[in-house]
């Protein structure tokens, strides 16, 4: 007899294996889609970031993602294939990654360095203006969504906590980024502190009123229907909301602090803030119902007025702060804080900020 043949035997495990490949497409299955995480980023000129995209099925279950290619649209950010995305110059990129038939997008602003305070209804955070370094430092109690205030030169800000049940009272607190936190002033809310650190002008019920850092020497600076005081960079002005009665107008207007005399910039406006060098005056100016309208600029005798914030984009009435350079502007968008750049009015949102209300940059 010759040799017995004899026939391969093949575990029925890896036939069924087989079968799966051959069959049971991972990608044919019931609201399978793609979802950029996050969706919406920030990055520094020069810096890189890995792209990532997610196979996310009907029930949230998460699949493997390397064969998601990605390319970029826009010249602010490189994108290479495989997610690495490398910042160029500022502007505003969109990421599109795809797998098969599957798609998503996302975008990745290109900001300018710097350090942030954010306030929601809940807490104050200090992040990098790209996102890193997010850090709680304190709780904003009932929050009223105001801006915490830097103290020029140091790890430290004066921040509105919203008392509990208090209709809206708060009282103002100094933090620093170590933990430590004192009440500075009893009813007050919306602190501005000056360059030198001698004041924080502060509004409190309908005046202007300030105090020293130690919390000595409070003092009411203008009675009666005002608010939103910001003192200039060398400390000889304050620029202010006042309500007009009757009509109800609510004008922007500057005190000298020497002699109490006051000159008149415009009458319809919120939230003035001087700039860094204490040229220009930049404001909100919009639908007092809706809380949304533009960002305007003009120097510090009310004219040479310009709206600087993109046409068609609208900003809340919340925020509005200038960088330390005075190259950019940090205002409250429709979805998120942006950065408005001074000399084209570039606009930036920083996709990471959707539940912060008001920022402040570090001086």
């Amino acid at each position: 007899m010759g040799p017995v043949k004899r026939r391969a035997v093949v575990p029925i495990s890896l036939l069924f294996c087989a079968a799966c490949l051959l069959f049971n497409d991972p990608l044919d299955q019931d609201g399978l889609q793609m979802r950029m995480i996050p969706h919406d980023t920030a990055l520094y000129v020069g810096a890189s970031l890995r792209a990532t995209g997610k196979m996310i099925n009907s029930y949230g279950d998460t699949y493997p993602s390397d064969h998601i290619h990605y390319r970029g649209v826009g010249s602010s950010a490189s994108v290479l294939p495989f997610g690495k995305v490398t910042g160029v110059t500022f502007g505003r990129t969109r990421i599109i990654a795809t797998r098969e038939q599957f798609t998503d997008t996302g975008f990745v602003s290109v900001v300018p360095r710097g350090t942030l305070a954010l306030s929601s209804y809940s807490n104050v955070v200090i992040t990098n203006v790209d996102g890193s370094g997010f850090e709680s430092v304190a709780s904003a109690g009932q929050g009223l969504g105001e801006a915490a205030a830097w103290v020029p030169g140091r790890d430290s800000v004066v921040y509105s906590y919203g008392i509990p049940g208090g209709a809206g009272a708060a009282d103002l607190y100094v933090g620093d980024l170590q933990g430590n936190h004192r009440l500075l002033a009893a009813g007050g809310r919306d602190p501005r502190v000056t360059a030198d650190r001698n004041w924080v002008y502060f509004t409190g019920s309908d005046v202007i009123e300030r105090i020293h850092l130690d919390g000595t020497g409070r003092e009411i600076v203008i009675p009666t229907t005002v608010a939103y005081a910001d003192p200039s960079p060398d400390g000889t002005r304050l620029v202010y909301m006042h309500l007009q009665i009757p009509p109800g107008s609510l004008e922007i207007r500057v005190r000298t602090l020497a002699d109490s005399t006051e000159r008149l910039l415009t009458d319809f406006g919120l939230r003035p803030r001087w700039s860094p060098d204490g040229s220009q005056i930049a404001f909100w100016r919009g639908d007092l119902v809706t809380n949304l309208g533009a960002i305007y600029v003009f120097d510090t005798t009310g004219s040479n007025l310009h709206q600087l914030s993109p046409p068609g984009r609208l900003y809340g009435a919340d925020v509005l702060d200038w960088s330390p350079d005075g190259l950019w502007l940090l205002a409250r968008g429709q979805e998120a804080l942006e950065l408005i750049q001074v000399s084209t009015g570039l606009s930036l949102p920083l996709g990471y900020t959707a539940d912060y209300l008001a920022g402040s940059w570090r001086r």
